[in-house]
């Protein structure tokens, strides 16, 4: 049953993948907020990525429930092709390697392939390109391809990419990661404050003090277990 007021809640999730015994989550439960900031913090293997693509729909429990808004997702639900299509409206991800996530020839074409993928009206999307080409300070680089980018640009674009198709809740993994200090800064001032809109944001981190400057909730994570710190 899902608490009051969580957008995300897991119950008991645990997850191991084909082929293998060891539990990558291993009862994991937690609830998270809207208007939150919450950091994943562990080291390497501790199951964060895992977590990461339960959140997003990408793997599923194998015990235990995951409900998003109230629902519970799973492959079964994924397969309704109008709830998998709102529930991926309201979650954007942003990748620890942006050049995972940069595909089209321009950086304006970058932030205009979700919003067509939207169906919405043409001067709309542009509008909107315009608006977040100027708040992540994008404008010169508009016909620029993103792979020809520094590492902090490209981290940009990749969050414009995300913040235009509005959803309600931001995954972000190790945003600072390969970032030279100007980058790391942009993006840490970007978070603190991103806090203020209404956003439920997630973050993981190997950073502590990077956390301790975006975090409202600190989560630890170690050998596929949750704990708030």
């Amino acid at each position: 049953m899902t608490e009051p007021g969580a957008l995300i809640q897991l119950e008991n999730v645990e997850f191991s993948y084909r082929g293998y015994p060891e539990k990558v989550l291993d009862g994991v439960s937690a609830r998270f907020l809207p208007g939150r900031c919450y950091t994943i913090e562990g080291p390497n293997g501790c199951g964060k990525s895992t977590l990461f693509r339960i959140l997003l729909g990408l793997d599923f429990p194998d015990s235990g429930t995951y409900w998003f808004d109230g629902t519970p997702v799973s492959a079964r639900k994924m397969k309704d092709e109008k709830f998998a299509r709102a529930f991926h409206r309201r979650i954007g991800y942003v990748f620890q390697d942006s050049e995972v996530q940069l595909f089209t020839q321009s950086v304006s074409d970058e932030i205009a392939f979700g919003l067509y993928q939207l169906h919405l009206p043409e001067e709309e999307i542009r509008d909107k390109t315009e608006y977040y080409l100027n708040q992540f300070e994008l404008e010169a680089f508009r016909d620029r391809a993103p792979f020809t980018l520094s590492g902090g640009q490209k981290r940009r674009v990749a969050f414009a990419a995300v913040f235009a198709m509005d959803p309600e809740v931001i995954v972000i993994d190790e945003p600072l990661a390969g970032l030279d200090e100007k980058g790391q800064r942009w993006i840490t001032d970007f978070l603190r404050k991103l806090k203020g809109s209404g956003h439920l944001i997630i973050v993981s981190t190997h950073n502590r003090a990077f956390a301790g400057e975006i975090a409202d909730v600190h989560v630890a994570m170690n050998e596929g277990r949750l704990s708030v710190v």
